[in-house]
């Protein structure tokens, strides 16, 4: 799929089984979203995409994802967060257009004093996903 929105690039999501994977051209974001979780494991280990399960109400897929490290959220260029991120997706088709939306919202008592939400669309496309290669700079000099 490719965001309708031209600042997205390319995105692949595709599911085996139990787990879905979304993966984003930009960054070369790879993320696991697991059906087979009713609820968040203890003792996450933090990470720049956080912790993924999802389940299906009809023909929606819901994903909740907690568990980030602080930073920006990606793709979504600009949205500081905090470790105590909670961010609920929400997957459809549209019948007629073949459009894939995804709606979203996020909370963060940190940073925000209300919840942030949004929705865009994703256009099917041949498009193959490019490898983004960004080098981390580790040290200014």
């Amino acid at each position: 799929f490719r965001s309708r929105q031209p600042d997205f690039s390319p995105t692949n999501i595709s599911q085996n089984g139990d787990l879905i994977t979304i993966q984003h051209e930009i960054y070369d974001l790879k993320r696991v979203i697991y059906l087979n979780q009713a609820a968040h494991p203890a003792g996450l280990t933090p990470s720049r995409v956080g912790h993924s399960i999802a389940r299906y109400e009809g023909n929606e897929l819901i994903i909740e994802t907690t568990g980030f490290i602080p930073g920006v959220l990606i793709p979504h260029e600009g949205i500081l967060h905090s470790e105590e991120l909670r961010l609920t997706e929400r997957f459809s088709v549209d019948e007629q257009t073949g459009l894939l939306t995804m709606s979203w919202i996020a909370t963060d008592p940190i940073h925000y004093r209300e919840p942030l939400s949004s929705s865009f669309s994703f256009a099917r496309s041949e498009n193959p996903i490019s490898e983004y290669d960004c080098q981390v700079a580790t040290k200014l000099e």
